[in-house]
């Protein structure tokens, strides 16, 4: 799956430390502890946002939920995990990601 993902962020052009596995598993094992995880959501939501006409802007926790449940994520788990007691592992954090 890490592999996956920073082949996709390469190819979004996407120019920052995570574009290492080891980068990558380390942001994501920090969770929205992590400057640089929370760096690449708001990146990814700000690319999103003019493509899909969505409202959400993401500067807190609550707002990535939002976004989420705007773009229709199949992952509940996700959605409400954020608000409520955030997510549990770094491959729910990398399933985030993905679903950007």
């Amino acid at each position: 799956v890490q592999c996956e993902v920073i082949d996709s962020l390469v190819n979004l052009y996407f120019h920052r430390p995570l574009q290492t596995e080891e980068g990558l598993v380390r942001a994501c094992e920090g969770g929205l502890l992590s400057t640089e995880y929370v760096n690449l959501c708001m990146w990814l939501a700000s690319r999103l946002k003019p493509l899909c006409d969505l409202e959400e802007n993401i500067t807190s926790t609550f707002e990535m939920s939002g976004m989420l449940k705007e773009l229709q994520c199949p992952y509940q788990g996700l959605v409400s995990g954020i608000i409520q007691e955030g997510l549990q592992n770094k491959k729910d954090y990398l399933k985030l990601v993905c679903k950007y």
